[in-house]
């Protein structure tokens, strides 16, 4: 039974939510609007604003649905009570903190991830990241890129803890990317969604790797474990559940008009609950949850992508454990090229087919064989 305190909560969500959510969902349908202005100007034989208006507002269906369509597919491992057991009675996430990481600095972590990549280093050395915790400063943690001649800016807020640690990687991830990139000139350097996270995730996951090879404590080998697992849940599987969830509100906009509140509360709930199972009971007021996602208003079906770029680098870095330090260059080669080719082309270069559905399942194998992993250390 929730507490008081909890429930008060979402009912001051629900409350707050139902007073701005009519301006939410008239921003939303003047993204719909742009579907429907861009089919007039084709109407009207105006194909190349209509090719402007549709790139304003609709992203690469075919390779999405392929994604989504995967993970739908793949059946969460059915886990009884009881039926593992942690060393001893704390639970991984409750392990004393000297267990689970040892504190690092920056960069640290950038010896870590990126050691071999002078680009990186450029970061630290000049003075390119703002990770000092001050009053007044803004939360959260994003790499700003503009011209070509102007390197990347970093901010983030480091506190030393393991998803402090993470995040360094992740932006010096999307900053390498900006920095290589830059060469393509203005109009060619920014990636598109499907392989702006590329960068980024992949050094997360190098970062994981280390830490798993440092780490001898099973407890603390089990607790790094089962929080990778979980941010591969909430960005492969929880990401596809919000892009059904745009894709079906999207189609409801254009075939029913504007859409009533409830009627977008049920589309959100109706798109939640094949990933929550009979896990837990899905309250009315969560209805309401998909208020709090800004990318559904400021960047639509942006979402996606953080499943896309995880299962791709899932698989980047099954081609690395292949090939060796031979895959590096081509690795490189990919980041540098930006957005100066489609995505299916530059992937093919690293003898990557992203139309083979098989592809994607080799991303969903190497998350199937980190359970297994966590399995056996929770045994």
């Amino acid at each position: 039974m929730p507490d008081r305190s909890a429930l008060e909560a979402r009912s001051a969500f629900g409350d707050l939510g139902k007073r701005i959510v009519g301006m939410l969902v008239a921003e939303c349908s003047d993204r719909a609007e742009r579907l429907e202005f861009a089919d007039r100007m084709a109407d009207e034989g105006n194909d190349h604003v209509a090719t402007l208006f549709r790139s304003l507002a609709r992203f690469e269906a075919e390779h999405v649905d392929q994604l989504v369509d995967a993970t739908r597919d793949m059946a969460l491992p059915e886990i009884s009570p009881g039926q593992y057991a942690w060393l001893d009675a704390g639970a991984p996430e409750t392990a004393a903190h000297d267990l689970v990481f040892r504190l690092m600095t920056p960069h640290d972590a950038l010896e870590i991830a990126l050691e071999a990549e002078r680009r990186a280093r450029r970061f630290f050395d000049e003075q390119w990241i703002d990770a000092e915790l001050r009053p007044g400063k803004r939360g959260g943690a994003f790499s700003a890129s503009t011209l070509p001649s102007v390197h990347p800016y970093v901010l983030l807020n480091y506190t030393g803890n393991q998803r402090d640690v993470m995040t360094v990687a992740h932006e010096l991830g999307h900053g390498v990317h900006q920095t290589l990139a830059a060469t393509q000139g203005l109009f060619e350097q920014n990636t598109p969604l499907t392989t702006a996270e590329t960068a980024s995730v992949f050094g997360e996951m190098l970062v994981f790797r280390q830490l798993m090879k440092r780490e001898s404590d099973p407890k603390a080998r089990l607790a790094l474990l089962c929080g990778k697992l979980e941010d591969a849940f909430a960005t492969v599987f929880r990401q596809v559940c919000m892009t059904r969830f745009e894709q079906s509100l999207h189609a409801a906009r254009r075939a029913e008009g504007e859409l009533p509140i409830e009627r977008v509360n049920t589309l959100w709930m109706e798109a939640n609950r094949p990933m929550f199972g009979d896990s837990v009971e899905l309250s009315e007021d969560y209805g309401w949850w998909w208020l709090y996602i800004p990318h559904f208003v400021h960047s639509p079906f942006y979402c996606y992508a953080y499943a896309y770029g995880e299962l791709l680098v899932l698989a980047l870095l099954r081609c690395y454990d292949e090939q060796g330090a031979g895959f590096v260059s081509r690795y490189l080669d990919l980041l540098r090229a930006g957005g100066s080719d489609s995505p299916e082309a530059l992937l093919a270069r690293l003898d990557l087919d992203i139309s083979d559905a098989a592809f994607w399942r080799g991303g969903l194998a190497l998350l199937e064989e980190m359970v297994d992993q966590a399995e056996e250390l929770a045994i």
